[in-house]
């Protein structure tokens, strides 16, 4: 689904996970597909959702995910909070 995958895009802070993983002016985030140094590389074909927890909230908000236990995390369902592992 567009929706959820935008919502999980949004939900991701690239930069400070970059940042975290290599510390340096020269580190980007990386949208997916080819690096942007790569001949390869056509950034038209690269849709880059910045950080936005809010508009990821929302976003699985139009799909049925609510914070059904007032924690701040969103549910499918009432009950357990939904974890994704990568």
């Amino acid at each position: 689904n567009q929706t959820f995958r935008e919502a999980l895009s949004r939900a991701v802070d690239r930069q400070g996970l970059a940042t975290a993983a290599f510390a340096g002016p020269l580190t980007q985030p990386w949208y997916g597909g080819y690096p942007s140094a790569s001949p390869y590389y056509d950034p038209s074909l690269v849709t880059q959702y910045d950080y936005d927890p809010e508009a990821a909230r929302a976003l699985l908000g139009e799909l049925g995910f609510t914070d059904t236990d007032g924690d701040g995390i969103v549910n499918y369902t009432a009950g357990e909070d939904n974890e994704l592992t990568v």
